[in-house]
């Protein structure tokens, strides 16, 4: 148990506690066998012992004095050690559904037949929730034993009321950005958007015009228009027909 127990008292911690954690099958054997122990050690000095051990003046006490020892019914463990909840047979199939949404274990029996809608109160291991159930009326009388006919949930209340608080968180969280989200404004979720850096603006230290860049802003020179006129003058020239005179027929 080092690194997982307290001393005589929940404040008298060893610096390693916590350090370790004992799975519960462990604990509870490792509780037997030291009950056990203390049971069974010799030397007692208490007056009735003797020297003895306990269980030995225990039950010597008991075969001298002719006491009726009353053990527990079955009911009566039920009602100590099984959970209880109010649940509601459905009035469709009879059936008891046990768990967290969606995911319940079914349990049914032919006596749950009598009581449909009818709330009753049924008693279960929380540890082992596939096993069998027992529903009784709410005025404590037994009805049935009914057995899981369909086991589509979890087999510990504990692992389900986990599943049940991480699902809750999360659709908390969700209606949380939902409703965020609706309270902002356009211009409110405009300004959530980072602005963008600064561009380098520095230029190389040698630039030079591209060449068709430079002619169009320079323009053309006066010998390109010079030979541009020309050009144009001799094309006209070369589409003219010559003009050729009549002659006159003379008189006869």
């Amino acid at each position: 148990m080092d690194g997982a127990f307290t001393r005589n008292t929940p404040l008298a911690k060893p610096e390693n506690y916590g350090s370790r954690a004992i799975p519960i099958a462990d604990f509870r054997a490792f509780v037997a066998k030291e009950i056990s122990r203390h049971n069974l050690r010799d030397g007692r000095r208490a007056k009735a012992c003797r020297g003895r051990i306990l269980a030995a003046t225990f039950e010597e006490s008991l075969n001298a004095s002719g006491t009726l020892v009353r053990r527990a019914t079955e009911m009566q463990r039920q009602y100590c050690l099984l959970a209880g909840e109010g649940i509601t047979a459905k009035s469709t199939n009879r059936e008891i559904a046990l768990g967290q949404e969606p995911f319940r274990n079914r349990y049914w029996a032919e006596e749950l037949i009598a009581h449909k809608g009818r709330k009753l109160m049924v008693r279960f291991d929380p540890d082992h929730l596939h096993d069998d159930i027992f529903v009784y009326m709410l005025d404590g009388r037994f009805i049935a034993r009914a057995p899981c006919i369909e086991a589509v949930g979890f087999n510990d209340a504990e692992a389900a009321r986990r599943h049940a608080q991480a699902r809750k968180l999360f659709q908390r969280k969700q209606r949380e950005l939902l409703d965020a989200e609706r309270r902002l404004m356009a211009s409110e979720v405009a300004a959530l958007i980072p602005a963008p850096g600064n561009l380098p603006t520095a230029l190389p230290k040698v630039v030079r015009l591209h060449p068709y860049q430079d002619a169009a802003m320079r323009g053309p020179s006066a010998d390109e228009i010079d030979d541009a006129f020309s050009r144009g003058v001799s094309a006209s020239f070369r589409s003219v027909t010559p003009f050729t005179p009549a002659t006159r027929k003379r008189d006869g």
